[in-house]
């Protein structure tokens, strides 16, 4: 009888071998994969968006990262870059949160927050630009709305 309860725990010990295994493989997985779409985002990016000398900082949210891309929305991306030229006008620090993303073309984002510093002397080409600026708090907000059909979507990632 003891006989029989030690080959029984040796299974059990068998069995969360192996699924503890298969779970450190697909962790790993995932982050691989995910690291590898990260960099080829910042690549387009940096060939997309003049003004960048290197390739952005692209962070994307949320885990399961393949569990995502299946379900067609990432959960969060976060791009940063110390300098950026959007319509001939100069930010730097800049930084962009968008969540809900869709993975495929046109690429969507439910919410989309930028922030960047604005240098004073390029104040006067922020007039041409579709953007509202008001005083909160003794900074100046800037708001408006953007077409982001010209950003890579996640498929071109893996291809």
């Amino acid at each position: 009888m003891p006989t029989v309860r030690l080959m029984g725990a040796r299974a059990v010990i068998g069995t969360v071998a192996v699924v503890t295994v298969l779970a450190g493989g697909a962790v790993v997985a995932d982050t691989v994969v995910r690291d590898r779409a990260e960099a080829t985002l910042a690549d387009e990016l940096q060939q997309q968006i003049p003004g960048l000398d290197s390739p952005p900082d692209v962070t994307i949210g949320g885990f399961p990262f393949l569990t995502q891309v299946a379900g067609g929305e990432l959960q969060q991306v976060d791009i940063a870059a110390p300098e950026a030229v959007l319509e001939g006008v100069t930010l730097r620090d800049l930084t962009v949160r968008l969540t809900g993303v869709a993975t495929d073309q046109p690429t969507t984002a439910r919410t989309a927050e930028l922030a960047a510093v604005l240098p004073v002397d390029q104040l006067p080409e922020v007039g041409d630009l579709p953007i509202q600026l008001t005083p909160r708090d003794g900074t100046l907000v800037a708001g408006g709305s953007f077409d982001l059909g010209g950003l890579p979507g996640i498929e071109d990632a893996f291809e």
